[in-house]
């Protein structure tokens, strides 16, 4: 009889673990597919529904003239990574471990 029930209980901890876990898994494949959407929307710059060769390299261009703080036309690896580490603290309300926000309202600089 207690071996049903430890068994019983364990079950429904692993159920509840892996409720959570899927629960987790969704909320952040919606909150990347809205990213996504917004990159995509944003790089899209005719709104064809298709990205051109032109509107990926205009789009990342623009991100990098952005984040090229100094005009130089290069970064260095320290200036990458801080701009990169920037931008996160931006998804995440200022704590790169804790909850993001909804990509929509992510502010591109």
């Amino acid at each position: 009889m207690k071996t049903k029930i430890a068994t019983l209980i364990g079950a429904a901890l692993i159920s509840t673990s892996a409720l959570v876990n899927a629960q987790t898994a969704n909320t952040a494949n919606t909150a990347n597919d809205q990213e996504f959407h917004t990159m995509f929307m944003a790089m899209d710059t005719n709104k064809d529904g298709i990205i051109s060769r032109a509107e990926h390299a205009a789009y990342h261009n623009s991100r990098y003239d952005t984040w090229d703080s100094a005009k130089k036309g290069t970064m260095t690896r320290e200036q990458l990574k801080a701009r990169m580490f920037e931008r996160e603290l931006r998804k995440t309300d200022g704590n790169p471990q804790g909850n993001s926000t909804l990509p929509g309202s992510v502010q591109q600089k």
